[in-house]
């Protein structure tokens, strides 16, 4: 968005994306630590950008400022619904209808999407999703927030093999953080050393030249496979 205001991102709804789930609650905490921080870290650097998109309202700026404020916000809403939750059961209070309402059309709405698009196992789905939503609402976060400061990336480097044993490539747990170790100078630096002077984003040296004695030819073209692609980026 900073350096090509040009372009856009478009959602591809035949897309198929995988991933690897945690399979424990340490991999979870460190994985969600990293997220949670890199959202709030990246949402402050947008956040800052002259050429964003739009005006007042209506403009790419507000939309950023509102999922900053709410990810930072997010342990205290989860306090919020209980509440509610709560004062609904007892009675003890006049009915909040406003809250009420604004819950149902948030969900609502999710539920038109199932209908519509026919995939009604998506509502078994919300069910776990609202059950467990103190867990990443709420824990989560806190816990993110807490280790703030903690730059680790945990064991993303290990490998499973044809035969089921691990191969670790990389284990970061056995390096400890030294404040020594992060890169301290100017953004003014970065950008130039990375996008050029110029802008143009070609930081890159001449191509290496040709070498025939170290040169590998193949008898046969070798076939391409295909790449995966999930988002298209075209100019406006």
């Amino acid at each position: 968005m900073k350096h090509f205001p040009n372009f856009k991102t478009k959602f591809t709804p035949d897309a198929i994306a995988r991933t690897m789930a945690p399979v424990s609650w340490r991999v979870l905490f460190s994985q969600r630590r990293r997220w949670i921080n890199s959202t709030v870290h990246n949402l402050c650097e947008l956040a800052v950008l002259p050429d964003l998109c739009g005006m007042c309202c209506f403009s790419m700026r507000f939309f950023v400022f509102l999922d900053l404020i709410g990810t930072l916000i997010l342990p205290s809403t989860v306090v919020y619904l209980f509440w509610l939750i709560i004062e609904v059961a007892t009675g003890q209070s006049p009915f909040p209808l406003i809250s009420i309402i604004m819950l149902a059309a948030v969900y609502g709405l999710q539920a038109l999407i199932f209908i519509i698009r026919r995939e009604f196992m998506l509502f078994g789905w919300m069910v776990v999703y609202l059950i467990s939503y103190p867990i990443y609402s709420f824990f989560l976060p806190l816990y993110s927030f807490w280790r703030m400061d903690e730059f680790g990336w945990g064991n993303t480097r290990i490998v499973l093999d044809d035969g089921g044993s691990k191969k670790i490539i990389a284990n970061n747990n056995d390096m400890k953080f030294n404040e020594s170790m992060i890169p301290y100078k100017k953004y003014s630096t970065y950008e130039a050393e990375t996008w050029g002077d110029d802008g143009s984003g070609n930081s890159y040296g001449p191509p290496p030249e040709f070498n025939q004695e170290s040169s590998v030819h193949l008898s046969a073209p070798q076939p391409r496979l295909p790449t995966p692609v999930c988002l298209r980026v075209w100019p406006l």
